[in-house]
């Protein structure tokens, strides 16, 4: 399974998506041996869900606001596990090491060392990446 699946208005987190959210989410009660779905109205209201109710706390909150986002606007929500192997790959080397000329020569990437700031700026970068691919080119100033 995937690790969030769209069936209809409905958005299922695979128990892996919830292990990876719960390394955000280190006090979450949100158990990661199993699945979660989430299921959203047409206007992006939340009206079921198969959290139990010793379970809805904040991280249940933020893993539907997220679930959300994917289902209305296609946005993958950084906990996911390919987004933050992707993050951490662009910012290092094979090695392990961060590399100063990965975005363009001497005054590339501040961050490109690895360190959570570095993670923090390339999953942003990757983020107005989708988006572009999402909705085009944005308007030119002038």
């Amino acid at each position: 399974m995937a690790v969030l699946t769209i069936i209809g208005r409905k958005v299922i987190v695979s128990r892996e998506g919830v292990a990876s959210f719960n390394r955000g989410w280190p006090c979450s009660e949100l158990s990661d041996a199993r699945t979660y779905w989430f299921e959203f109205d047409s206007a992006g209201d939340l009206i079921d869900t198969d959290v139990p109710e010793h379970s809805d706390g904040g991280a249940a909150k933020a893993m539907a606001e997220d679930c959300r986002a994917y289902l209305l606007e296609g946005d993958i929500p950084t906990w996911t596990p390919g987004i933050l192997a992707e993050a951490v790959a662009a910012t290092r080397t094979p090695h392990g090491r961060g590399y100063a000329n990965a975005y363009g020569g001497a005054g590339g990437n501040p961050y490109a060392s690895g360190s959570p700031d570095a993670l923090e700026w390339e999953i942003g970068r990757q983020d107005g990446i989708r988006r572009q691919r999402r909705d085009g080119p944005a308007p030119s100033e002038g």
